[in-house]
This record gives C-alpha cells, structure tokens and sequence, in this order.
C-alpha cells in the first residue's frame, strides 16, 4: 500500500508502478474537481472512490467504467466495509466466470461489471456453447445465466448441470425479469438470483457475495477432507473417495492394494523425547509417504500414528516393490530436532499390513490390511505382512 496526499504524488506514483487498484478520496487537498476527475478518466486501473453523499454529482460526470466501487462516509464502519472489498476483488483474479446470455447488450454489460471487479470472464450466447464450455475449461467457478434463452434455457441447464454438478462444485447466478421463473430456478439448485432491470451495485454486489460463499464451501470441504497435523488426506476423505473406486474395481476385476501402516514403538518415542517430537516424526512419514506414491493413489492420516494408503491398478507384486521401498526408506531415515537442553537425533520404523485381495467394499480390504499390520507387530516389527487368500487365516468379516 502506497498512501499520497497530493495529486502530482498521485500522478508521480500511477507513472512508476504497477498497482491492483487505486483508492480515492475525491476530497483531494488543494486540488480541483476538474484535474481530479481529469487524473481519473486517464488513469488505467480499477478505482475504488470514496466520497461524501452531496459529491454524487461528480461521480455522474465521471467518463469511466473501471470503478470498482463506491462508498460514502456515513460512518467508521466503511473502513471496515473497504478492506474487505479489496480483499475479495484481490481473491477475484483467480475466479473465472462465465456469463451466458443470448443478448449481446446484456452480455456485455455483465461482462463490463464483471472484469471491473477483476473477475476472469468467458462468454457463451446459450445454454448449449455453455454446456460445452463447462465440457473444457474445468477452471469456471461461477456461471451468470439468463434464465430464458433459445436452444437450452436456463431452468433445462440448471436440471442437467445439477444431476452432475453440486451447489458447492460449480455456483449459478440466475438473472431474468420474471421472478417467478427465478424462484423455480432457486429451487432446482441455483445459488442466488438478481432481478432485471438491476443496478451495477446490486450485480456486483450479488457476484461477489456469491463468490465469498463459494470459497468459504470449499475451504470447508478442503479442511474436512485434510489432517490437519501432516496434511494428508482425511479418514473421511479415504473412505469417501476410495469407496467407489474399490466397488468399481471389483466388479470390473481389476486389481488395486491397500495397506495399513503404523509407526513401530511410537509410545515410547512419546514418553521418552514428548510428543512434539512425536508430531515431527509423523510429519516426517507423513512426506516420505506422499512423495512415494503416484497422483492417483490415495494416502491418508487413518487415526493416531496408523496410516492407510490405497494404490489403484496395482498387483500384489508392484505393491510388494511400493511397500518395501517405502519401509526401507523410513528405515533409513534420521530425524534431527533442536531440542531443549540438546539436539537429538531419531530413528523410527514402520510395520505395513497390505491386501490385495480385491473386495467389493473397502472396509473389507482396510480390515484384511490391519489383520496383516497385526500380525506384521506380532512377528517382529519393521516388516510387511500380507496373504492374498486370507480367508484362511481369518474369519469372514460380515
């Protein structure tokens, strides 16, 4: 933030750097409203003005459609109201949004109002160009649709969208002047609506808050799915995730392998040396785990110092070479801690049940690998245990 007092500072700043946005006092000491309005209209960035209510004749006189915004000084609570809005428009460049509307006017003053709050945008002219566009780009955050449109419309788009895309994975921002056709659009999965004729306040406003939504949904699910210590995948995740995939597998007879890892005598390390350095051991498995594995297998923090990890398309021999590779590897390894009285140096190893023997539910292949991670303790520790025919060696698990 670069704070100055005098329109020539303004002027002298605008010429030497490059800003997201410039915020404005239009009660500008010493300097007219003619140079102030002059030094707006040929600046090229967002401008976000504040000024009093008797000032809204020069904001009517203002030849500039870059404002991102407006706010009077009614009270100190602005201030409060200001640092949010550039804190959202800051997080607006990574949005993208696409507005879908089969008027060319009316695309193009969404369009306007949308890039001015710095938004990505794309456009299609119906529902069907939409649909293809949603088919490529993956990155769309947010679609702002009229809701009557030609060849696909916006309440067909909505029904066909939501069979395969919930309300926290792609949000809708309906747009129409029938309020009744809105509120069918909100009850069929529509995120918010906004009436026309409407203000550029209201859509921006209805925009952004719409935005704010979004991500707050999808941190929340990022931090569901998330251990918080080792930032691995969740329990929850694993199983939400890992489910599916496992069922499918079964019934297309292709193989995959799941194992249970835990952290041999962690108890001790605990008593002996407390349990921050406890947590830095399990972030240390944490990372030799993640970077072991291909971007499509899953690993997870399961509870404690035990781990899961599912390995897709992998037979009991490639398992085999992951898992002892892995084993090894924590073997090998020394963690240094800065210690109060003095550095230590920890060594630690693993025990792994692992199954391959494919199921159609998960659960029943975790239980079969922590039937191996028992017997992996039971027999020594640092090992891995695994039978593919099991059964023989445990009861069916109902």
């Amino acid at each position: 933030i670069d704070v100055v007092s005098t329109l020539q500072e303004a002027k002298e700043a605008a010429r030497h750097e490059d800003y997201l946005m410039v915020l404005v006092d239009v009660n500008f000491t010493e300097t007219s409203k003619e140079e102030l309005k002059s030094f707006l209209e040929d600046i090229r960035l967002p401008l976000f003005l504040i000024m009093e209510e008797e000032e809204k004749k020069f904001l009517e006189n203002l030849k500039r459609s870059t404002i991102v915004d407006v706010v009077y000084k009614e009270s100190p609570e602005v201030i409060n109201y200001i640092v949010q809005s550039i804190h959202r428009i800051y997080r607006n460049r990574t949005t993208k949004v696409l507005i879908v509307d089969d008027s060319d006017s009316d695309r193009a003053y969404m369009r306007m109002m949308a890039e001015n709050q710095l938004y990505d945008v794309c456009e299609a002219s119906d529902g069907l160009e939409a649909l293809e566009m949603i088919g490529s780009d993956q990155s769309i955050n947010i679609i702002v649709m009229d809701v009557h449109m030609p060849h696909l419309g916006g309440i067909d788009f909505l029904k066909y969208i939501r069979e395969r895309k919930l309300q926290n994975e792609l949000a809708i921002l309906g747009v129409s002047s029938d309020e009744e056709s809105l509120i069918r659009f909100m009850k069929l999965g529509g995120n918010d609506f906004v009436c026309k004729p409407f203000s550029r306040g209201e859509f921006t406003t209805r925009l952004n808050k719409l935005a704010e939504v979004y991500e707050y949904i999808k941190e929340l699910d990022e931090l569901s799915s998330k251990d918080y210590l080792t930032q691995l995948r969740s329990r929850k995740y694993f199983y939400e995730v890992g489910t599916p995939y496992v069922y499918d597998a079964y019934k297309r007879g292709e193989s995959c392998a799941v194992a249970m890892i835990d952290i041999d005598n962690f108890k001790y390390i605990n008593d002996t040396y407390g349990h921050p350095v406890g947590d830095v051991i399990l972030k240390r498995l944490a990372s030799i785990l993640h970077g072991s594995l291909k971007g499509a297998d899953i690993v997870a923090r399961y509870g404690g110092e035990e781990f899961c990890i599912l390995l897709r398309n992998t037979d009991e021999a490639s398992a085999k070479i992951v898992f002892e590779n892995i084993r090894e590897k924590v073997q090998e390894e020394v963690v240094s801690i800065v210690h109060i009285p003095q550095a230590i140096r920890v060594k630690f190893t693993i025990s792994i049940g692992m199954s391959t023997h494919v199921r159609h539910s998960l659960e029943k292949m975790v239980a079969q690998a922590d039937y191996w991670l028992y017997q992996a303790k039971k027999t020594g520790k640092n090992r891995i245990c695994f039978q593919e025919e099991y059964e023989t060696k445990l009861p069916e698990l109902v």
